[in-house]
C-alpha cells in the first residue's frame, strides 16, 4: 500500500512535470466563500486570461483549500506563453479583482521549482489541472460542437 506521503511525492513530480510552469498565485477572498464558488469564480479568470488578455492556450493546476475562518482559497500553476514580456504578474492579479466579487488578496509570482508549489498542491485533496480555451462558445458553435457534460467536443 502506498504512503500518504509517497502519493503526494508521485503526484507532486506528475505535477511538477506535466507543463514548463512560469507562474504561481494564491488568490483570496475577503468574505468566506463556498469551494464551487471558488472554482467557479476561478475558471472564469482562467476565461478571461485565455481569451481576452492572453489570446492563447493556457495550461493550469489549482489546488483549493479552506482558510481558518473556513473560506476557500485558490493556489494556481500557470503555464504562460513564453512570448509574454514584461511579467503579467501585476497585470493577472488586478484582473482577479476586476472580474471577481469580493476578491480579496492576490500575490502572484514567478514560477520557482525550488520552491516546491506542485508538491504544496499534491497535498490537497481538491486539486486539478486543466486548460484554459481562449475560443468563445460561439466559436464551438459555428464549427458543429456538441456541448456534452460542460465540456466542449468537436464531432469528426
Amino acid at each position: 500500500m502506498t504512503s500518504r506521503v509517497e502519493m503526494r511525492q508521485t503526484v507532486g513530480e506528475f505535477i511538477a512535470g506535466r507543463y514548463a510552469w512560469t507562474h504561481w498565485f494564491t488568490l483570496t477572498y475577503r468574505d468566506a466563500v463556498s469551494m464551487y464558488r471558488a472554482e467557479r469564480d476561478l475558471k472564469t479568470w482562467l476565461r478571461s486570461l485565455a481569451r481576452e488578455l492572453l489570446c492563447a492556450h493556457v495550461p493550469v493546476a489549482w489546488a483549493i483549500d479552506l482558510q481558518r475562518h473556513g473560506g476557500a482559497h485558490i493556489h494556481v500553476l500557470l503555464a504562460l506563453p513564453a512570448d509574454i514580456s514584461p511579467s503579467p504578474t501585476r497585470l493577472l492579479e488586478s484582473q482577479w479583482r476586476y472580474l471577481i466579487k469580493g476578491a480579496g488578496f492576490t500575490d502572484g509570482e514567478r514560477y520557482r521549482p525550488d520552491k516546491a508549489a506542485p508538491f504544496y498542491m499534491a497535498g490537497h485533496a481538491e486539486w486539478d489541472m486543466n486548460v484554459a480555451c481562449p475560443r468563445t462558445p460561439q466559436w464551438f458553435q459555428a464549427r458543429g460542437a456538441v456541448r456534452l457534460n460542460s465540456v466542449q467536443r468537436h464531432r469528426h
